[in-house]
């Protein structure tokens, strides 16, 4: 409430927040709703004590009875606004995945990051920014990966998600990298152009070196029935790849297991390291396995593989016989 200034026979008075002395406070207007009240409720200036036989004649004060009651006098009081807006969230931040089995390229992985769009005014949502870094400093200049994502309409709850590649070697605004701890941030806009703190999400690490990349070639391509088929494994453009002290590959690695399914019967058909042989004696269609695993984890690969007859259908072999 509004305190009224002193005078000489009245103890001074505190102004009131943001009221200086002596004077009334000072309106403020913010955007939002409306809310009217009066400022002040009660008798001015202060009461004054009904007198006893010991002191002098009592003399009612403004807004006070000879008895000494306090008649209620009702200001009319300022407008006043406030901005009762909540500003848009986002909430339940979390990594909603993380993948380290690529089947295109040796080494790539992939985080996926979660959260909702909030919005209590059912603003719709227009926009996010997204922040990963090494450093637990939002307002780094240096973080790895930063994105500015615009021209959504999405409605309030709305679950966004994003996804940051990982590789051995990082690359800025495209990739993190393995073996280091990470934070995330994020913050979202609504269609009026408000926008929500900096939120931070769950700290996370990646492993401590790429996942194995089971890659392998038949040859031939279309082997005939009978016909030896080897996968390679000998070149490292064609050759699973693995990563434990370094690149290298897979079959090198004393840590190393392999799994093979040549698909011509149930469960594994061989665990050999390096360049597999088997063969077919029945034409038709397979699917090869290469389940490799190493002290961090397990990768698989399937590859088609189409052997044809020995002989084509339909047509007779010959052989001569002498007479």
């Amino acid at each position: 409430p509004v305190v009224p200034p002193s005078t000489p026979s009245t103890s001074p008075s505190l102004p009131a927040p943001e009221m200086s002395p002596g004077a009334p406070p000072e309106p403020k207007t913010v955007e939002g709703d409306i809310w009217e009240f009066d400022t002040w409720i009660g008798a001015y200036p202060p009461v004054v004590s009904p007198s006893t036989p010991s002191t002098p004649p009592f003399l009612p004060g403004p807004g006070q009875t000879p008895d000494g009651k306090i008649i209620p006098i009702e200001v009319e009081g300022d407008i006043w606004y406030f901005n009762t807006e909540d500003l848009p969230k986002g909430t339940d931040l979390k990594i909603d995945f993380q993948s380290y089995c690529s089947e295109t390229v040796a080494g790539q992985g992939m985080i996926g990051f979660q959260w909702i769009y909030s919005d209590e005014d059912d603003d719709k949502q227009i926009g996010y920014d997204f922040k990963v870094n090494d450093i637990n400093d939002v307002n780094d200049t240096e973080r790895e990966i930063y994105r500015e994502v615009r021209n959504l309409n999405n409605p309030s709850p709305t679950t966004n998600t994003t996804s940051v590649l990982v590789r051995p070697t990082p690359e800025q605004n495209i990739a993190i990298t393995y073996n280091t701890t990470y934070y995330w941030w994020v913050k979202v806009y609504n269609t009026k152009g408000q926008e929500s703190e900096w939120m931070a999400g769950p700290i996370f690490t990646t492993p401590s070196h790429a996942y194995p990349f089971p890659n392998f070639q038949p040859t031939p391509i279309s082997p005939k029935a009978n016909e030896e088929v080897v996968f390679l494994q000998d070149m490292l453009k064609t050759g699973a790849t693995c990563y434990q002290g370094g690149e290298h590959l897979c079959q090198e690695g004393p840590n190393v297991s392999y799994s093979w399914d040549f698909d011509y019967d149930t469960g594994i058909d061989s665990n050999f390291k390096g360049n597999a042989t088997t063969s077919y004696s029945t034409a038709g269609n397979y699917k090869i396995k290469l389940e490799i695993t190493d002290l961090i984890g397990t990768c698989s690969r399937i590859e088609s593989l189409t052997v044809e007859p020995a002989f084509p259908t339909g047509q007779w072999k010959w052989k001569e016989i002498a007479p």
